[in-house]
C-alpha cells in the first residue's frame, strides 16, 4: 500500500520531468539549427583552432549548476534527437558506478580517504569479468564479510603506514590526516591508491596511477578538458580531483572528490562531492573548474609518513592554524607548496 501511495505521488513529478525532456528536445533541435548557420557563417571567416589552442576569454562567469533539479539529471544523457529514445551520456557510467559506492567524508579532513574509498568501490563491478586476479586489494570490513567494500578504516594497511601517513588511529593530535598539516596531498592520495591497486599481475593486468599538477605554464583548459574526457569515456578508468572551493565559488578550501560525468551540452564537469553534508554533485563548468586546479597546496610536499613526529604535543593537537606560530610546525614537517589537479586511473 506504501508502494503505491508513493508511486501516485511521484507521477506528477515523473509528468513533468517527461515534459521537460521533451521541452529541452524541440530547444536544442532550435539551437543547433542556429548554431549550424552561425558556424557556416563564422567557418568563412576565421580559421578553425582546434586542441591544444585554448578558447577564447571571456568576462561571463558561467554558473555551477547544482544536481539537484530535473535539468541538473538530465545532463546526463545524451541530446535527444527526434522519434528516439533517450540514453546515456557515454561520459555517464563513472556517475553510477561511483555512487553506489560513495560515502560521505567521516569527518571534515577525510576527503582524500573518502575519495579514493568510493573509486575502489566502484572498481568491484570489474569482476564481472571472471577474471580472478584483476589487480585490485580490496579491503573486507568485518561488517560487510565476506563481501568486498572498502571504508574510510579498513583502506589503511601495512602500505600506507609505510608510504602515505604513519598513524590513522585516535582524533586529533593522534590521527595524522586530522592533524597538521591536515587532509591528504596529491602525493599521499595517489600513493593510498598504488596501495591498493597493482602495477602487475599475473594474469596480466595492471594499474596506473597518473597524478597531474595543473600548471598553467603548460596544462591548458583544453588539455585538462582532453585528459578528463578520455578518463571518463574508458570503462577501466577513474577521475578525482584537487580543487580549491573558493576559487570554484564554494565555501572552504583545499578539497578532494570523484568525478562523475562529463556534459557537452554545458562543457562542465560533474562533482560528486563527498562532503555530502555541505554541498549536493555539482556540474562545474570547464574553465571554472581548471581555474580550482591550478590553484596552490601550501603544504602539498612535506616529509611524510613520518613528519609528523618532529611535532610537540601542542603542536600536534593544534585544531586550527590561526592564532598559532603555523611557521614554525610547517618547517618542522618540511612542507613545501605544490599546486592542486587531477589524478586518473587506469586499468592497463
Amino acid at each position: 500500500k506504501n508502494d503505491i501511495g508513493t508511486f501516485e505521488k511521484l507521477r506528477p513529478f515523473k509528468k513533468n520531468l517527461f515534459e521537460f525532456l521533451d521541452q529541452q528536445m524541440h530547444q536544442e533541435q532550435e539551437l543547433n539549427q542556429e548554431e549550424h548557420h552561425e558556424r557556416e557563417e563564422s567557418s568563412q571567416r576565421l580559421p578553425l583552432l582546434r586542441f591544444p589552442f585554448p578558447s577564447s576569454t571571456t568576462t561571463h562567469i558561467r554558473p555551477l549548476i547544482y544536481l539537484n533539479r530535473p535539468d541538473a539529471y538530465a545532463l546526463l544523457i545524451d541530446s535527444i534527437p527526434s522519434g528516439e529514445i533517450a540514453t546515456m551520456s557515454q561520459y555517464s557510467s563513472d556517475f553510477f558506478l561511483i555512487s553506489s559506492g560513495l560515502d560521505a567524508q567521516v569527518n571534515q579532513f577525510y576527503c582524500g580517504v573518502a575519495s579514493a574509498v568510493a573509486v575502489l568501490n566502484s572498481l568491484r563491478f570489474l569482476k564481472s569479468t571472471g577474471i580472478l586476479n584483476d589487480g585490485v586489494d580490496f579491503p573486507v570490513d568485518p561488517k560487510y564479510a565476506p563481501h568486498e567494500y572498502a571504508t574510510q578504516i579498513d583502506i589503511f594497511n601495512n602500505c600506507t603506514k609505510t608510504t602515505v601517513i604513519s598513524n590513522t588511529d585516535g582524533g586529533f593530535g593522534v590521527d595524522g590526516i586530522i592533524s597538521p598539516p591536515f587532509g591528504l596531498s596529491m602525493p599521499q592520495v595517489a600513493g593510498v591508491l598504488r596501495c591498493h591497486l597493482n602495477a602487475s599481475t599475473t594474469s596480466g593486468i595492471g594499474w596506473d596511477v597518473q597524478a597531474q599538477y595543473v600548471d598553467t605554464s603548460h596544462i591548458t583548459v583544453g588539455k585538462m578538458r582532453f585528459d578528463l574526457k578520455n578518463a571518463l569515456s574508458n570503462p577501466n578508468s577513474r577521475v578525482l580531483v584537487n580543487y580549491d572551493r573558493g576559487k570554484l565559488g564554494q565555501d572552504g578550501g583545499g578539497h578532494w572528490s570523484p568525478i562523475g560525468s562529463y556534459s557537452e551540452k554545458q562543457d562542465a564537469f560533474l562533482i560528486l562531492d563527498v562532503a555530502k553534508y555541505k554541498y549536493p554533485p555539482v556540474w562545474a563548468p570547464a574553465e571554472r573548474l581548471y581555474d580550482s586546479l591550478a590553484t596552490y597546496d601550501l603544504c602539498g610536499v612535506w616529509n611524510f609518513p613520518n613528519g609528523q613526529d618532529e611535532l610537540s604535543e601542542e603542536e600536534r593537537n593544534v585544531t586550527f592554524p590561526n592564532n598559532f606560530d603555523w611557521t614554525t610546525v610547517m618547517d618542522k614537517l618540511g612542507c613545501e607548496k605544490e599546486l592542486r589537479g587531477y589524478i586518473i586511473v587506469t586499468r592497463t
